[in-house]
């Protein structure tokens, strides 16, 4: 059963961020379809006609729940990386990141992949962040192959798999064979060290 959360007040200030970062927290407890605007509402003290001035409806919040997400998993990536050199190394430590991001935020990287949003230019914010893991992953890639840029597109899709999979309950324990994301990220690079 899930753990009550502690109620939050709202003050004053940005009420869509508020009403985001509120998501985040209660995504800690919940599973994504448990969220609801209402709830939201109802955590922050404000009126459900104060939420809906703000997203028109829940695709809206899940959109922009995934902009954040992505967001900070980029920036996540970018920082375990900013003192390596070596192409190799960073090209590793991106997947380790990537997967351990996810691994370590379940609920959220399920959202950043809802199907729930499917419209990405009606979801301005979402569309520019939702590239950003990729491009790091891209460009880490061409560093350390630039005369195998063809086999990037291939690459990402087994490390974005090897994650979904080990971050779903039902396949995780079998994917990752008691591996941590980080050992499993640098056994699945490994493959294609040249």
């Amino acid at each position: 059963m899930a753990q009550a959360l502690k109620k939050t007040s709202y003050h004053h200030g940005n009420l869509k961020e508020a009403l985001v970062e509120t998501a985040l927290e209660m995504l800690k407890t919940l599973k994504p379809d448990d969220l609801s605007l209402r709830k939201l509402a109802g955590q922050l003290g404000v009126s459900q006609t104060a939420v809906y001035s703000h997203f028109k409806d829940k695709t809206a919040l899940i959109a922009a729940i995934a902009a954040h997400g992505f967001h900070d998993q980029a920036r996540y990536m970018t920082d375990r990386i900013r003192d390596i050199k070596d192409p190799y190394l960073r090209l590793e430590e991106i997947a380790v990141a990537y997967m351990q991001f996810a691994f370590d935020n379940r609920a959220l990287f399920q959202v950043m992949f809802s199907r729930d949003v499917q419209d990405l230019p009606e979801h301005a914010e979402l569309s520019l962040n939702a590239g950003k893991p990729y491009s790091l992953f891209a460009a880490a890639w061409s560093r350390y192959r630039p005369d195998h840029a063809h086999q990037m597109p291939f690459i990402w899709s087994m490390i974005h798999g090897q994650t979904v999979l080990m971050c779903d309950p039902k396949f995780g324990p079998a994917m990752s064979r008691g591996l941590s994301p980080k050992d499993l990220a640098q056994k699945s690079i490994q493959v294609f060290k040249g």
